[in-house]
Order: C-alpha cells, then sequence, then structure tokens
C-alpha cells in the first residue's frame, strides 16, 4: 500500500467518527476499527508509523503527510 492509500483511509475513519460522534457505540467501533486498520498496516509495511495515522485520523481530512 501506499501513502495515499493511508490518507483514504484514515479520511474514512475521521469521517465516520465525525458523522457518529454522538454514538457511544459507534465511537467504539470506530476506535476498534482504527487500531485494526493501523495493525494491518504495520504488518505491511515496517515503516508504517502508527502514530501519525491515529494523529491522520483526528484531523479534518486525514492528512498523513
Amino acid at each position: 500500500m501506499t501513502r495515499r492509500d493511508y490518507v483514504k483511509f484514515a479520511k474514512l475513519i475521521y469521517n465516520l467518527a465525525k458523522d457518529h460522534e454522538n454514538d457511544p457505540d459507534t465511537s467504539c467501533f470506530v476506535g476498534c476499527l482504527k487500531t485494526g486498520i493501523a495493525d494491518i498496516f504495520a504488518i505491511d509495511n515496517h515503516r508504517f508509523n502508527r502514530e501519525k495515522f491515529y494523529q491522520a485520523c483526528e484531523q479534518k481530512g486525514g492528512k498523513c503527510d
């Protein structure tokens, strides 16, 4: 996968979190989804920066760079 793929996933997670920010069940699911996706990316790429990805999931637009 490429950085652009990571950015797309970060945007997806950001949008899910924003769309359901008042729903605790969905919020928990989004957190688990974020961690699971980061685990897959880390296995796929040893240089994957998990913290940078988590921050991108919290920022509007999902910026990873």
